[in-house]
C-alpha cells in the first residue's frame, strides 16, 4: 500500500528580486493542510520514537487549550478518512491507519489528542490562543525543530517566540498579530520557509554548530549542504477560536536542487542579498562564501540548454579590473571577474529569445558595479567586444 504513496514534492521558495520581509502567504483549498507522501512510514517512524522516548522535548501544552487540541484531532479524524480512504478509515469512534497499521481510539485517546493528532500526519502541530491581547503558542507538538526547542517558547506570545529572528519585531509582529486574529474559519493560507543546513535530520533543537561550517567547500557543498524547507499552513478552527499552525519540514540535498534549472541563480542571488544578521540566524553566516562559489560554479555549468558560455576572441586581454555587462532589451547585468568567461543562465535575467540568438557580452571598466543584477554604472573605457556564442 505504500507503493501508492505519492513522491514527495520539490517546494523552492526562491525569490531573485531584493530582499524583503514579508508573511507572503497564498490561499490554498482546506483539504491542504496537511499532505501525505512516500516518506510517510519512515517519517512517522521517528515521529513515535520521539514521541515515545523524548515526550517532555517535542510535546508541551498550556491550561486553557484542551478544547483546541481535541479539536484538532477531531477535524483531522474526519479530514484523513475522507480525503484518502485508501490510506485511513473510521468506524465511529475509532481511527484506522492502513498505513502503519495502528488503530486509534478517539472517544478515549491513550495519548492527549494533539498527541494523537501528530502520530497520525507528518507535520508539527502548533496551536496558537488569539483570544487575548496578543496571540501566544498555546500548544505544540513540534518534531522537526528548525534549531529551537519547544521549551523556551511555549506560553510565551508570538513577538517573544520569533525574539531571535532579525527584523520581526520592527518590520512583521504588529502586521502577524492582526493576520492572525483577523484569519476567518474555512479559510487555508500557506507559506514557504527556507534555509541551508549541513544536516538533513528533521530533529533539530540545538543551535548551528559553526565547527561544522570549516569542513564546507564549495567543492562539497553541492554534497554536504541541504536545502530545508517549511511548508506552513494556518487555519482557524471554528469552535475553539484558536489558529491551527502546521509545519512541514522538507529536507533536500543541494545537489538535487541545483538539478532544477535556474535554481542555483535565484538561490545566490537571495543569499548574497540576504542582511548579514539574519544570515547569522539562518547559520549561514559561516558557510555563505563557499555555498556562493558553489552556485556561481553551479551557473555556470555547460551544456545545458538555457545558458551560454562566453568564448572571448584570441586577441581580447582582460585583467581583474574588468566587469561583464550581459545587454538585454529591458535590463543591464553584471558579474565580476569570478564570472569572466563562465556561463550565465539566460532566462534568469529575462532575456527573450530572439536576444538569446544574437547577443554581445561586453568587457568594460567600470567606477560602479552590483554584481548578478540590474545595476547603474559610469563607464570610463571599452575595452573589447565578444560575440556570446550557445555553449
Amino acid at each position: 500500500m505504500t507503493a501508492d504513496l505519492p513522491p514527495e514534492r520539490l517546494l523552492l521558495p526562491l525569490d531573485a528580486g531584493p530582499f524583503r520581509m514579508a508573511m507572503a502567504f497564498v490561499s490554498r483549498p482546506l483539504d491542504d493542510v496537511v499532505e501525505i507522501d512516500a516518506l510517510y512510514p519512515v517519517q512517522m517512524q521517528g515521529r513515535r520514537r520521539l514521541l515515545d522516548t523524548r515526550h517532555g522535548e517535542v510535546f508541551a501544552v498550556t491550561p486553557g487549550s484542551a478544547a483546541a487540541r481535541a479539536e484538532v484531532l477531531e477535524m483531522l479524524a474526519n479530514l484523513l478518512p475522507s480525503r484518502h480512504p485508501a490510506w485511513f478509515a473510521r468506524d465511529e469512534d475509532t481511527l484506522h491507519n492502513r498505513l502503519t497499521g495502528e488503530t486509534f481510539d478517539l472517544l478515549h485517546p491513550t495519548h492527549d489528542p494533539l498527541d494523537v493528532a501528530g502520530r497520525l500526519v507528518q507535520e508539527d502541530l502548533c496551536l496558537i490562543d488569539v483570544s487575548g491581547p496578543a496571540p501566544v503558542l498555546a500548544a505544540a507538538i513540534l518534531c522537526a525543530p528548525s534549531r529551537w526547542r519547544l521549551a523556551d517558547k511555549i506560553g510565551h506570545p508570538l513577538l517573544a517566540v520569533h525574539g531571535p529572528v532579525p527584523f520581526y519585531a520592527e518590520r512583521l509582529s504588529k502586521a502577524v498579530d492582526r493576520f492572525m486574529s483577523a484569519l476567518r474559519p474555512g479559510k487555508l493560507v500557506e507559506r514557504l520557509n527556507w534555509g541551508v543546513f549541513d544536516d538533513d535530520a528533521l530533529f533539530q533543537p540545538q543551535p548551528t554548530d559553526r565547527r561544522g561550517s570549516r569542513a564546507i567547500t564549495a567543492e562539497n557543498a553541492p554534497d554536504r549542504l541541504f536545502m530545508r524547507v517549511e511548508r506552513q499552513t494556518l487555519l482557524r478552527l471554528p469552535r475553539s477560536g484558536a489558529v491551527l499552525f502546521a509545519i512541514r519540514v522538507h529536507s533536500y540535498a543541494l545537489r538535487r536542487v541545483l538539478a532544477v534549472p535556474g535554481t542555483a541563480t535565484s538561490l545566490h542571488s537571495m543569499i548574497r542579498q540576504l542582511p548579514d544578521a539574519l544570515a547569522e540566524y539562518k547559520g549561514l553566516l559561516d558557510i555563505r562564501a563557499p555555498l556562493l562559489a558553489a552556485l556561481a560554479k553551479a551557473v555556470c555549468r555547460l551544456g545545458r540548454p538555457d545558458q551560454f558560455v562566453v568564448r572571448p576572441a584570441a586577441s581580447c586581454r582582460c585583467d581583474a579590473g574588468d566587469r561583464w555587462l550581459l545587454r538585454g532589451p529591458r535590463r543591464t547585468h553584471a558579474a565580476g571577474p569570478d564570472f569572466n568567461f563562465r556561463c550565465f543562465d539566460s532566462r534568469s535575467f529575462g532575456m527573450s529569445q530572439a536576444l538569446q540568438q544574437r547577443s554581445w557580452v561586453e568587457p568594460r571598466r567600470c567606477r560602479f558595479v552590483s554584481s548578478l543584477g540590474p545595476i547603474r554604472a559610469v563607464m570610463r573605457q571599452q575595452v573589447r567586444r565578444v560575440r556570446l556564442r550557445p555553449g
